[in-house]
């Protein structure tokens, strides 16, 4: 019985790590900083606070450089 339970807890421990692992990797996968259509900007033409695009969904001014 001892063994079964040592044996379980040991799984459960390298399931734990293994999850933090890839967890790892997907966060760093998934950053959104290195996206530049992805930041917030205010349009120039009619001051709209765009949060995700490269052009304004009122005006179709594009994003300035």
């Amino acid at each position: 019985m001892e063994i079964i339970i040592s044996i379980l807890l040991s799984c459960i421990i390298i399931s734990f790590i293994l999850i933090l692992i890839t967890q790892k990797n997907i966060n760093k996968i998934n950053t959104n900083e290195d996206k530049p259509c992805l930041s917030e900007w205010d349009c120039p033409e009619c001051g709209f606070h765009i949060q995700l695009g490269d052009s304004c969904t009122y005006c179709y001014t594009q994003k300035p450089l």
